[in-house]
């Protein structure tokens, strides 16, 4: 008789069977093992995918960040350099600093100039929302006429609101200036706030305080 086939119909209690049948792996132990590797396949995407999320998300809001300290910095430094310099536009003037509602506007010194006798170098600059961002203007002359338009850069998106206040002589608190009425409406607060509404990170909250007006 075929060896191959008296192999084939050995009992399983003889030496020589249980070795021929411990040489490889049963279907049963295979699929086990093909669950055992794909499951942990799953879970080590499924891990690493997290990873890889968290990261983007991490990175976009380091980048949202970053934007937002750019534009409260350059903000600061437009009204911390304000220059005391009245402007012409549409024939009609407006003081150094003027505010009412969302918008804003500022003489100021140049690329964060000091205050100084100097008035050479004063630009006039806006910032306003839109309800969908932040936007910053820059007149190519401090005095302008009807058809004169801005260079407008928008510094932030996702701004929903912009709020302004300011703090006059006496210690209140004004929604729009000049106050209607002023005495002298080329005088300036002692202080500003202006409060970024967020649609993601929420309210941003800035208090500036100005350098002291010259004295006339």
């Amino acid at each position: 008789m075929n060896t191959r086939l008296r192999r084939s119909h050995c009992p399983a209690s003889m030496p020589a069977c249980r070795s021929a049948r411990g040489a490889g792996f049963t279907l049963v132990e295979l699929l086990v093992a093909l669950v055992i590797f794909s499951t942990m396949a799953v879970i080590a995407y499924s891990g690493l995918s997290a990873v890889t999320t968290t990261h983007e998300r991490l990175s976009e809001r380091e980048v949202t960040l970053a934007d937002i300290g750019r534009a409260l910095s350059l903000i600061e430094r437009d009204l911390r350099s304000l220059a005391p310099r009245r402007v012409w536009a549409a024939n009609a003037p407006l003081p150094p600093l003027s505010a009412q509602g969302p918008m804003l506007e500022v003489s100021t010194f140049g690329r964060g100039r000091v205050l100084g006798p100097d008035l050479g170098l004063v630009e006039r600059i806006g910032y306003l929302s839109d309800g969908d961002a932040l936007y910053r203007q820059r007149w190519p002359a401090p005095d302008r006429l009807p058809a004169t338009r801005p260079d407008q850069q928008r510094l932030l998106a996702e701004v929903e609101e912009l709020r302004w206040r300011f703090l006059d002589l006496q210690g209140r608190w004004q929604d729009r200036w000049p106050v209607p009425g002023a005495a002298d409406a080329d005088a300036w607060p002692r202080a500003v706030e202006f409060v970024l509404v967020h649609s993601r990170l929420g309210e941003l909250r800035r208090l500036v305080e100005l350098p002291e007006a010259p004295q006339p």
